[in-house]
This record gives structure tokens, sequence and C-alpha cells, in this order.
């Protein structure tokens, strides 16, 4: 949806957070009834649960293990993944006496085989560092028909794995002109070989998102850098400062505490690293929001 010009406020009020429609009607604003609001599509009974578009596009999910919430990400029900993967689909949420196999092969007679293989596919295989992860994560990267969210989750696992093929890729992230995949690149930074980290990292820290700039500093702050060019060492020292900034000005949370603990002992700053992290200690650990 994010990625067809879909915003909040296309299906949400924005002042009553109300929806703009009862039922299938935000849906239909741009997905035509005729065609989509059919046993043809749908596969179930007119007017029943199974045929609303978000009981199979967006079902219910537990977040924070607590807010039952409507599934924003808009998927087709895949199934055919499920065994696979080990992941959800909305067709057993209210199928339960049925197995992944029967609704794969209910959706396969309808609407064949799925044409292209899921992203989902090589994320699974980074997350559990398999053989092929590296080829599946590099593969999803250079792919720009995919979600860009989806691509830069690959980069942040692409690292794991780092050989001259990936270095190569993630140089190339690094010189390149899309901003959540250097961010991705920033967050997984520190877990680039120390040796390869500036000519990753140098870049970023031109970067004009200041929340990439700021993680690419920390991930470089305990480098030396002193032999760089000027440019490159007061980019460095005022992307540091926006790093701290932004972790001072959240020190109420303990895992900010920690953050800037930790730059300033990679920095060789052992007594201030202290403070924070003796600061970090005194938090309450359980912090409720204010009644």
């Amino acid at each position: 949806m994010y990625a067809a010009g879909v915003t909040c406020s296309n299906c949400h009020e924005p002042h009553s957070l109300q929806l703009r429609s009862n039922s299938d009607g935000v849906c239909s604003q741009c997905h035509l009834p005729e065609k989509f609001a059919q046993v043809d599509h749908h596969l179930h009974p007119v007017n029943s649960s199974g045929a609303r578009c978000v009981n199979c596009h967006m079902p219910s999910k537990n977040y924070m293990q607590v807010d039952s919430r409507r599934d924003h990400s808009f998927r087709i029900p895949r199934p055919d993944l499920s065994d696979k993967l080990n992941t959800p689909n909305a067709c057993l949420s209210c199928h339960q006496e049925q197995t992944n196999q029967w609704a794969t092969d209910v959706l396969r007679r309808k609407f064949g085989a799925p044409d292209k293989s899921h992203y989902g596919e090589a994320l699974h295989a980074g997350f559990f560092q398999a053989i092929d992860g590296e080829k599946k994560l590099s593969q999803l990267i250079t792919d720009s028909t995919q979600p860009a969210i989806a691509r830069a989750t690959a980069v942040t696992l692409l690292p794991q794995y780092f050989t001259r093929h990936s270095a190569q890729l993630l140089q190339a992230i690094a010189q390149g002109n899309e901003p959540l995949l250097s961010l991705a690149l920033a967050q997984s930074l520190d877990r680039v070989p120390a040796q390869f980290r500036p000519a990753l990292g140098i870049p970023l820290l031109f970067e004009r998102e200041r929340i990439t700039r700021s993680l690419a500093a920390n991930a470089l702050g305990s480098l030396p850098l002193n032999n760089y060019p000027g440019p490159v060492q007061k980019q460095f020292y005022t992307a540091l400062k926006e790093y701290t900034a932004s972790e001072l000005f959240n020190s109420d949370r303990p895992e900010s505490l920690v953050n800037l603990g930790e730059l300033h002992r990679q920095r060789g700053n052992s007594s201030q690293a202290e403070v924070f992290f003796g600061e970090q200690l005194r938090v309450p650990p359980v912090m409720s929001l204010p009644t």
C-alpha cells in the first residue's frame, strides 16, 4: 500500500482517527467491488466473515503481547510458505481444523502457483544463517521491485556473511541514494569487521538523514580517524555530537544510558562510561506511563 502511494489518512480521518467508511468501504475506495467483492475472488459466501477484505489481508494479531490490532502489512495469504518458514497465514486463523497444504491447494486451484519467490524466504535464510543466505539476501537487496523495507532488512542481515561479494554490495549501498538502505547499513555497521568499517561508514557520515549520520558515527567511534582528511574528521565529530544529543534527550530510558556508556567505553573514556552505566542501574526496572 505504501509503495502504491497510500497513506494513513486515505483510510483514517486524521482528526478523529476513525475509518473513513464502514466494513470494506475503505478498501473499495481503490479496489473495485465489482472485481474484488465477489465469491470468485474471496471464495466465501457473500456477507460472511470470510468475505471481508480485512479478514484475509489484515488479520488481527497481538502486538506487545497484549494489544490485538489489524495487521497493516496488507499481505496476500501465502499458506505455501507456512510449513517452509513457520509463518502464520490468514486462512488457518479461521479454518483451524485444516492444514497449510489444504489452504495451499485451494489457492493454487483458483489462482495458480505464485509467479515468483517471496522476500520472506530470503529474510528467513538470513535470520537463520543458511548456507545460501548471502545469495538470497543479495538478490533481494538488488531487486528494486521488492518493498524497500524488506530490502533494508536484508541489508541488516548481510554483514554476517561478509565476503568480497557482500562487501562490494554494501559499498554500493553506502555510496547510493536509497535512504532506507543507507539507514539499514548504518544500523548494522558495527557488525562489519573493523578494518572495513571506515570504507562503508564514512560515506554515511555525509547522508542527509541525521539518524543515518549519527548511527554511522557511533559505529566508527572506536576507530582512529586522525589520518583522514579534515572534512571527514569534521563531519564525523558533527555526526557524533548529533548521536550524543539524541541519546541525552532520551536519557530517561536505560537503553540510552547504556548506549552513552558504551560510546565512552569504546573511545577510552572509562570514568565517563562508568558514570552512565551507574546511572542506568539507578533507573527503575519497571517504568510505567503517567496516570
